[in-house]
């Protein structure tokens, strides 16, 4: 897999953001339909329905690859108009994320809204700690043979993130948007973890491309695309003069197009991550991935963008 770096840096000042709009009592939905997985060539989606009629708001929560990060879409009218630069998120009982927003229309003329880069184990309180026991006299002799030992991956078990996700029972969001909204939640745990399962062979089989004869995907035209993102830098992080960097890897389809953006690490405010996925999904092209019949498949790429004021 291939890994760049692309540095940004920012020329010009920007102007100020509007203030948001006074907003009504919360919006609170409860399920309108069971969480549903679905399988795509380039990510794996669980998706559930809340509410009815004119507040009725469609939840895609997307996954790419391996890592802690997903993507969350909101659809539907409690999403028109947003106003300001910045929402503010939170899964159950956790503070408040603020965060920059993608917007845009559905194929069915519905409001959406995009989240970059979301971390839901962030929400989940940290495991208690184990109260230590009274040595016992009796273990004085006891050994360790380390080589019959196996290291543990870098990773948590996928029952024991599942049972943490399972106390997360609503997702709550407000500031630029009219109202806000909170979505109650039930199995959140359950359907977390056939995400990430679906997403381990998603990732089995992007990453399993690399037989002999295998070509992965080669940027087209990068300076090109490079200088429409060094255009693009966060207004309102721009005035506060905030820097940062986000980790990302694409998924580069068939066509040579971004297909999927998902943030594996970031520094600085997180509201880069929209701006970053943004524009790499709307300019960058690639020479797609091969595979040793010469076959256009999809595969991963991965970069760096930072954003630096200079």
């Amino acid at each position: 897999m291939k890994r760049n770096k692309l540095a940004l840096a920012a020329l010009a000042g920007a102007a100020l953001a509007p203030s948001a709009p006074a907003s009504a009592g919360t919006l609170e939905l409860a399920p309108a339909s069971d969480w549903e997985l679905r399988t795509y060539d380039d990510k794996c989606r669980i998706a559930r329905d809340f509410g009815a009629g004119e507040d009725a708001v469609t939840l895609w929560i997307d996954k790419g690859g391996p890592g802690p990060s997903v993507n969350l879409t909101f659809i539907g009218r409690p999403m028109r108009d947003p106003y300001g630069p910045t929402v503010r998120f939170a899964f159950a009982e956790a503070g408040k994320a603020e965060r920059n927003y993608v917007k845009v229309t559905s194929s069915a003329g519905r409001p959406v809204l995009v989240l970059f880069g979301v971390r839901p184990m962030d929400a989940v309180p940290e495991l208690p700690v184990v109260d230590l026991i009274e040595p016992d006299a009796s273990l004085a002799d006891e050994e360790v043979d380390l080589a019959a030992a196996s290291a543990s991956d870098t990773g948590v078990s996928e029952k024991l993130v599942a049972e943490r996700l399972s106390g997360i029972e609503s997702l709550h969001m407000e500031g630029a948007i009219i109202e806000p909204v909170t979505l109650e939640f039930d199995g959140f745990g359950k359907a977390m973890a056939d995400l990430a399962t679906c997403t381990a062979d998603l990732t089995d089989r992007l990453e399993g491309q690399g037989s002999d004869g295998w070509t992965p995907p080669e940027p087209d035209g990068q300076e090109a695309w490079v200088r429409e993102i060094i255009e693009d830098y966060p207004a309102h992080l721009l005035r506060k003069e905030e820097e940062g960097s986000v980790n990302v890897r694409l998924t580069v389809g068939k066509t040579g197009r971004v297909s999927f953006c998902e943030v594996t690490d970031f520094s600085g405010p997180a509201s880069f991550n929209e701006t970053a996925c943004l524009n790499l999904i709307k300019h960058a092209r690639f020479k797609p991935a091969k595979d040793d019949e010469g076959n256009p498949v999809p595969a991963f790429w991965e970069t760096r963008v930072t954003y630096a004021i200079r």
